[in-house]
């Protein structure tokens, strides 16, 4: 696949790219990679826009349950290869600090209770695609909130950066954040790739298997955005030292 590179900068950072997955592939390590995909609620443009330049790659769809519309079904049939994970209750902010719809100090019976209704929504809307890993709004959540998930059952959490949960909870977090929110635009190409470089050294040099997560809202994407991340993530797929994170299908989950 030919790639249109803007700048020599922009050149440079493909080449270490590439040199960094040579190193994995030589060495026999495998980085493993997932998109996380936040804040969907119904079927709109933008979210088709997406998916179709997606279509190849595997996605986790986070779903603002309390809010969902039906038309977002139609998500599967344009999406072959599609999760769809849990993204807080109604995404509204409860904190008196850095927002937060779970901080800490949330009535642990109305926690369970928002928490298990997200749960049912999905697992009955999505009983094929929906695997029980919780996306908290704002990438926050209280530690009181992570220890109630048993109740639900909420077998996993993630959030963005290298922050971990109780022992009990599995971490699948995101790693790289292509939008640039101080700006309102998308990341060039060249910082996206410079953020997952980052990210595969640190693996290489530690010598660890965590996923490298990256994270998109559908919402803020235009066209060129979308393009920019087809781009990166079809070279990705093209090198044997990717792998791509696919949660396993669960069925017959019962209600909670």
């Amino acid at each position: 696949m030919r790639i249109l590179v803007q700048n020599i900068k922009e050149l440079l950072v493909w080449g270490r790219l590439h040199l960094r997955l040579e190193q994995a592939r030589f060495r026999g390590v495998k980085i493993k990679i997932w998109i996380r995909d936040d804040d969907a609620i119904e079927f709109t443009r933008e979210l088709s826009e997406f998916l179709e330049a997606m279509h190849d790659f595997p996605i986790s769809l986070a779903v603002i349950p309390g809010n969902i519309k039906d038309t977002l079904v139609n998500v599967l049939k344009m999406h072959p290869r599609l999760t769809i994970l849990q993204h807080g209750w109604m995404h509204e902010n409860r904190s008196t600090g850095l927002p937060s719809e779970f901080p800490d100090g949330l009535e642990e019976k109305q926690v369970v209770a928002e928490l298990k209704r997200g749960y049912n929504i999905l697992n009955n809307m999505f009983p094929e695609h929906y695997y029980p890993i919780f996306v908290p709004p704002w990438n926050r959540i209280g530690d009181d909130i992570v220890e109630d998930f048993h109740q639900i059952p909420l077998g996993g959490l993630s959030v963005f950066g290298n922050d971990s949960g109780p022992i009990s909870i599995t971490n699948i977090n995101t790693h790289v954040d292509i939008m640039d929110w101080q700006l309102g635009t998308g990341q060039s190409t060249y910082m996206i790739l410079k953020c997952l470089i980052n990210e595969i050294e640190l693996r290489l040099e530690h010598d660890v298997d965590t996923p490298i997560g990256i994270l998109t809202h559908h919402l803020k994407h235009d066209l060129r955005l979308n393009t920019r991340l087809k781009n990166i993530v079809t070279i990705l797929n093209s090198k044997q030292a990717v792998d791509w994170l696919v949660f396993p299908p669960r069925n017959n989950r019962a209600r909670v």
